[in-house]
């Protein structure tokens, strides 16, 4: 248990030094969907059967604002080569007397394996807000909001090759969200206007290695870049559109997943991720220095 401990407070330590140097990352939510994650489950009981998941998080974000987001995961093994999973999210934004707390997001995805090493991922996100939250009849910043509000296709492909995990992926907005919000009051005048929101899909890559410390612990640190296609727009006071400058680019994270077997059935995963590279604007208020998540998981 000594050894456990250790491991994880020097990976605290050092993605803490990390974000204090960093901005804040974007991930719309396709980083964290199963099979986009790092596949070093497939080496126990845990990735062979069906399993549901609860899980916790804490990020920073601009703004001086805390984020505590969970989600209830549940994954179904249809055969050996189909399974499905169901993800439903809800988030708490914290700061400058403002608090808001609500369900974000349903996450719907099928997985197929084309052989051993390679699988397709094919999902979607489905917005349960509308990305307008009010309160008191003021409408919040994208910074507040518990969703995007947008229907987003997701298209991913996971690979091993050499215990080396590699993952693309696709998450397209089908639909906008119903956003008004425009900085006209010096309450909120340093966040971004985001009327009419447009926002545009991101291309994520990840490439990850997983360490087995033991028969139970498995390390897996990750680089994970992810680009934001073209610049978003949002529609000004005068009913012209803007592009937000900046908007469009890259972002690079760091992660590290550390999955800790309890027994043939239970575990918990910890991860732990932050930035170094970001976007000079990121409208859509999910800037995060750091992202802290802890998970407990069964499988049946």
């Amino acid at each position: 248990m000594f050894i456990i401990r250790l491991i994880l407070l020097l990976a605290f330590l050092l993605f803490s030094v990390i974000s204090l140097l960093s901005q804040g990352c974007s991930d719309a939510g396709v980083c964290s969907l199963n099979r986009m994650k790092p596949m070093f489950l497939d080496s126990n009981l845990i990735e062979k059967t069906n399993y549901l998941s609860l899980g916790l998080s804490n990020g920073k974000a601009d703004h001086s604002i805390s984020i505590i987001g969970g989600y209830l995961e549940y994954n179904k093994k249809i055969n050996e080569a189909f399974s499905i999973n169901s993800k439903l999210t809800f988030s708490s934004q914290n700061g400058n007397n403002i608090n808001t707390l609500g369900i974000s997001d349903l996450y719907l995805s099928t997985n197929y394996k084309l052989s051993k090493n390679i699988s397709l991922v094919f999902g979607s996100k489905i917005p349960l807000s509308n990305g307008n939250t009010q309160i008191n009849g003021k409408i919040l910043p994208m910074n507040y909001q518990s969703s995007l509000g947008t229907l987003d296709l997701i298209l991913g492909l996971n690979y091993n090759f050499n215990n080396f995990n590699f993952v693309f992926a696709l998450q397209q907005p089908l639909t906008q969200n119903k956003n008004q919000f425009i900085n006209d009051s010096l309450e909120f005048v340093q966040y971004q206007s985001t009327n009419k929101y447009f926002r545009n899909g991101d291309l994520m890559f990840r490439v990850s290695y997983p360490i087995e410390y033991n028969e139970s612990l498995t390390i897996s640190p990750s680089l994970l870049p992810i680009y934001h296609l073209s610049d978003d727009s949002f529609i000004n006071i005068m009913g012209n559109e803007v592009k937000i400058i900046g908007s469009k680019g890259l972002t690079l994270n760091l992660n590290v997943m550390l999955n800790y077997n309890l027994n043939t059935t239970n575990a918990i995963i910890f991860s732990f991720g932050s930035p170094f590279v970001t976007r000079e604007s990121r409208p859509d208020g999910l800037t995060r220095s750091y992202v802290a998540n802890f998970e407990y998981r069964v499988s049946f």
